[in-house]
């Protein structure tokens, strides 16, 4: 009986630091965002998938507003919308023939430790020669941040990585 019950305390105990060595870590190591951008000429739209891990973007957004912020909790509260779109808006601009494209919120939703921000806009002409896109998304929170942006025009596919401080990428069609 003695026996069992120096096992449980050394087990408690073990389960204990183990909970405190790991509440310190880092939720991630990586600081990676992938931006999907895709231009339809047929229907003259133009739309935005953008893939941030959560924590980074409420961390973001607490930064840039001085409020806590909980996605998870709160997809459908227009206050949040309303950071969430100020926040994109800020980081992410698209030109097509150095005309800037407004962007609308579409919505966001949480999958996993993940959000998926989704944006859109019309587009005024099928065609255009230059597309320049800007994307410094959570250049603000961490110097090692990374975006992957994917642009999609007429069957043609672009990829660029973007690293800070490096936000800006230039498109000739």
């Amino acid at each position: 009986m003695h026996f069992k019950t120096k096992s449980y305390k050394f087990i408690t105990i073990l389960i204990v630091l183990s909970l405190q060595i790991c509440s310190f870590a880092p939720a991630h190591k990586y600081y990676f965002s992938l931006t999907e951008i895709k231009a339809n000429t047929f229907s003259k739209t133009i739309s935005v998938s953008a893939k941030l891990f959560i924590d980074d973007l409420e961390s973001a957004l607490q930064k840039t507003n001085n409020v806590k912020f909980d996605l998870s909790k709160s997809t459908e509260n227009k206050a949040v919308q309303n950071a969430v779109f100020n926040y994109m808006n800020k980081h992410l601009q698209i030109y097509l023939d150095g005309k800037i494209v407004p962007l609308n919120l579409v919505g966001f939703e949480i999958e996993n430790e993940v959000v998926w921000i989704y944006l859109e806009s019309k587009l005024n002409n099928k065609e255009f020669k230059c597309t320049k896109i800007i994307n410094s998304i959570l250049y603000d929170f961490s110097a090692d941040q990374s975006n992957l942006v994917q642009f999609k025009w007429n069957n043609k596919n672009f990829t660029e990585k973007l690293t800070y401080p490096n936000k800006e990428l230039i498109i000739s069609q």
